[in-house]
């Protein structure tokens, strides 16, 4: 596709998508049915060009930047790289497997402790994956677990990029340490594939969640710099709970 040049501002967020300047809009596609959509960075970092693709979620910067999650920008190495080229990843296959490795112990317990929260949230927290980077996902309120992602495959073999939609598959294997002292954790639908790994295949809605609609004024929407079909996450604390929850809402006017 075009590419576009953008400013990048980086924000504290949950989850890895980017949200895209007004400006820019016009030359995406638009979000429907579920389909994931993905956007390819580009960038020269000490003399040599470099890329990454990353997921957009519907959402609209509050600038004139292209917003990035402070987490997913250490991800990819952008932390401090202040512009970049945009431009929409069409040609992405979907993934039907991914293999991932917790980077410590830590995360390992992270993600082996709530696999089954790993089915159920991992798609409100990203929709595409690059074999070979890190990713962060957030199982546990505001616990981060970091993972390498070291393979990708789609329906006719490997990809060194895919999309992540409902059915798509990670496996997750425990980091060399934990795997010799036996530390394996529960596994998900996709049961314990030996050796303590477990298979996670995702879900496009939380199981059992009700659809949740969030009504906005016309007023507050625009105070807010919130337009129709954009991702907003909500964090709501219940009496007696112990922490917070995210969830994520569609817009409406």
């Amino acid at each position: 596709g075009t590419q576009m040049e953008s400013k990048i501002a980086f924000v504290p967020s949950q989850h890895s998508f980017a949200s895209v300047p007004r400006r820019l809009l016009g030359q995406l596609p638009r979000i429907g049915a579920g389909e994931p959509v993905a956007l390819r960075l580009c960038w020269t970092s000490g003399g040599e060009r470099r890329e990454a693709v990353v997921g957009w979620g519907g959402g609209v910067a509050a600038g004139d930047a292209l917003e990035l999650p402070s987490a997913l920008a250490e991800a990819l190495g952008l932390s401090s790289v202040r512009a970049v080229h945009v431009c929409h990843a069409s040609s992405l296959p979907l993934a039907v497997r991914a293999t991932l490795a917790p980077e410590s112990p830590e995360d390992w317990a992270l993600v082996s402790g709530g696999a089954a929260r790993l089915e159920e949230t991992a798609l409100t927290q990203l929709n595409v994956l690059t074999a070979g980077t890190r990713v962060p996902l957030w199982l546990d309120g505001a616990a981060c677990a970091w993972l390498r992602v070291s393979e990708l495959h789609a329906a006719d073999g490997p990809v060194a990029a895919a999309r992540l939609a409902s059915g798509s598959e990670l496996h997750i294997a425990p980091p060399v340490a934990a795997a010799a002292t036996g530390g394996g954790g529960g596994g998900g639908d996709g049961g314990d594939s030996g050796g303590g790994s477990f298979v996670a295949r995702l879900e496009q809605a939380p199981r059992g969640w009700p659809p949740l609609a969030l009504g906005l004024s016309a007023a507050a929407m625009a105070a807010r710099r919130i337009s129709p079909g954009d991702l907003v996450l909500l964090y709501a604390r219940g009496a007696g709970a112990a922490g917070s929850s995210a969830a994520a809402a569609r817009g409406a006017a």
